[in-house]
This record gives C-alpha cells, structure tokens and sequence, in this order.
C-alpha cells in the first residue's frame, strides 16, 4: 500500500507539471495552435484537476503511471508542433480527458 501511495505523490506531482503546461498553453492561450482567447487564466483550476487524475492514475497503475504521463507529455509536444504521432491509446485519451473534464465540472458546476 505504501508503493501505492508514493506513486499517487510521483503522479500527483507530474499531473501538476501538465496541468501547469496546459495552464500556459491554453488557459492563457500561449499555444502555437490554438487561436482564440485564454480558456481559463486560473492557474489552480488547472493543476488541481490534473494533479488529483493524476494521484488516482498512479495509485491505480504505479509505475505504469510513467507511461500515461510520458505519453501525455509527447501529445501536447506532438499538436504544439502540429506533428500526428502521438502513441497514446484513444481509449485512455477519452478515458483521461473525460475524467478531466467531470473533475473541472464538477468543481466550477457544483
């Protein structure tokens, strides 16, 4: 139980490195991709979401953990360099991002 709960830290810490990547990119609207207005400008209504799916992915998975982050990474470098060569399977990407999302929901629409 213990590997499980310092892999929840390791992803809790990576998932606030993305969540504070895409606070930049996107939420601020720095992005070489997207074109329009910051979504959002709040920098903790980015990093908590990500930093608690990412807490649970590491808990659930450990160091498979790696992996999911990795290849989220890779994505975000891969459309910011408008590049198609992500490996992330789509079923964990769905899977992710609508977790991400009813987190986000569940936070503003409560």
């Amino acid at each position: 139980m213990i590997d499980r709960v310092a892999y929840a830290g390791i992803g809790a810490l990576f998932g606030a490195l993305i969540g504070a990547a895409c606070w930049w990119l996107y939420g601020l609207a720095h992005s070489l991709q997207y074109e329009g207005p910051g979504i959002d400008p709040s920098l903790l209504h980015w990093v908590k979401p990500f930093g608690a799916v990412f807490a649970l992915i590491g808990f659930i998975l450990r160091d498979k953990a790696g992996d999911v982050v990795g290849h989220l990474f890779g994505a975000i470098f891969n459309f910011e360099a408008d590049r198609d060569q992500t490996n992330l399977p789509v079923w964990l990407a769905v899977l992710v991002l609508a977790f991400i999302a009813a987190l986000i929901w569940f936070q503003f629409y409560r």
